[in-house]
């Protein structure tokens, strides 16, 4: 072998071995991200998806595929909304419950009409989707409120819908492409080593939107819902993973009947008797939150004279120190704890809420301090 081919040789040797130690190095990091908590030992879960698409519209993957990937992320719903055609009727598929509704896109942005069967003609859509929802018995509910590339806009109407998106998958994405591009960034050199680190690099408490849904609680009744608004890329399960939807009704719809359950399920969410984790930080099914009035007993969504007694349990065996319980008043602080258990006596109105924060390292960015539950709201009279 010449001198020069030898040369040649072990650079490509030496090229390969660092090529080899960077993606073990960053490897050993993208994995060390998230550091998930015990599995919750109160009761069994009843979890999903909220806004997802499918071929029938703009989505990459049929109700098997869609199933499937909500199989394999343990979902146990999955409420599908394409745009503007009727839906299909309810079905379980894997064992998995697809509800329907469908996502009215207007010019004054879009809306979510749950539970709904059937599907507006152009005129009815943009003439008044909210007249159109609640006529058919449907569940409206404002997505992705702040998103530039089609935010709403119709505000002096938006007590006539149920809730609003507070988080979205599709939204973060998003974000993303807007300068400096620095999340985007993270999240493409690690996606080849661990996909669910690398969409969680997206994700930061969304302020501005926390801030509208406080403002629009505080004056009426709002709820808060987190959505997938998956389309296939990335990948169902992948999405599925980051932000779930939990049904925290102690008696979940599991009777086999698909349109009962379908139906039931959209009442749920309506009544609010749900809460939104990012699962990247851990299974979230063992949190709860309550009011006590005398002898009454309010669940999330719920209202309360007062004085009223607020509590907030995470039932877990061993609960890490760096989980802090948050609770809010119309958006202000009012109280924090860093046990596994909150209790305070509400006196003054209010939609109180909660934040379960945890500290979670960002990758490339340090640690930060990072909301991993939010709760509905109870309202305080």
């Amino acid at each position: 072998m010449s001198a020069r081919r030898a040369l040649t040789a072990a650079a490509v040797v030496g090229l390969v071995v660092t090529v080899c130690g960077v993606r073990s190095a960053h490897r050993t990091v993208v994995d060390s991200v998230l550091v998930p908590l015990p599995h919750p030992s109160d009761g069994p879960a009843y979890r999903g998806a909220l806004h997802v698409h499918t071929v029938r519209s703009d989505g990459r993957g049929d109700d098997a595929a869609v199933a499937r990937a909500a199989k394999r992320a343990n979902l146990d719903f999955v409420i599908v909304t394409d745009h503007n055609v009727p839906p299909l009727p309810p079905a379980y598929i894997d064992g998995v419950l697809l509800a329907r509704g469908v996502e009215l896109s207007t010019t004054v942005g879009h809306l979510l009409a749950l539970g709904v069967t059937g599907a507006p003609f152009v005129v009815e859509r943009e003439a008044d989707p909210f007249r159109w929802t609640h006529a058919n018995a449907g569940v409206a509910v404002i997505a992705h409120p702040l998103t530039p590339a089609r935010p709403w806009t119709e505000w002096a109407r938006v007590q006539e819908a149920a809730a609003i998106e507070i988080l979205s998958g599709d939204s973060l994405f998003h974000e993303a492409l807007r300068p400096p591009w620095s999340s985007l960034m993270a999240a493409l050199l690690s996606f080849p080593f661990n996909r669910q680190t690398a969409l969680f690099s997206l994700y930061d408490r969304p302020a501005s939107v926390l801030q509208l849904w406080d403002k629009l609680a505080a004056q009426g009744r709002m709820l808060g819902l987190c959505s997938a608004d998956a389309h296939g890329i990335p990948p169902y399960k992948d999405v599925f993973e980051q932000f779930v939807l939990h049904v925290a009704q102690p008696t979940s719809p599991r009777s086999g009947d698909a349109a009962a359950d379908a139906a039931t399920l959209v009442n749920l969410i309506a009544a609010g008797e749900t809460f939104c984790a990012v699962e990247a930080l851990g299974d979230a099914h063992g949190f709860r939150f309550e009011a006590r009035s005398g002898d009454r007993f309010v669940p999330m969504g719920g209202a309360v004279d007062a004085p009223a007694a607020l509590a907030v349990r995470l039932f877990y065996e061993d609960v890490p120190s760096d989980v802090t319980i948050v609770l809010l008043r119309d958006g202000v602080e009012m109280h924090r704890s860093k046990t596994a258990t909150l209790d305070f006596i509400a006196t003054q109105p209010g939609a109180y809420r909660i934040e379960i924060r945890r500290t979670a390292h960002r990758l490339y960015f340090g640690d930060r301090e990072t909301t991993w539950i939010y709760s509905n709201p109870l309202w305080v009279r």
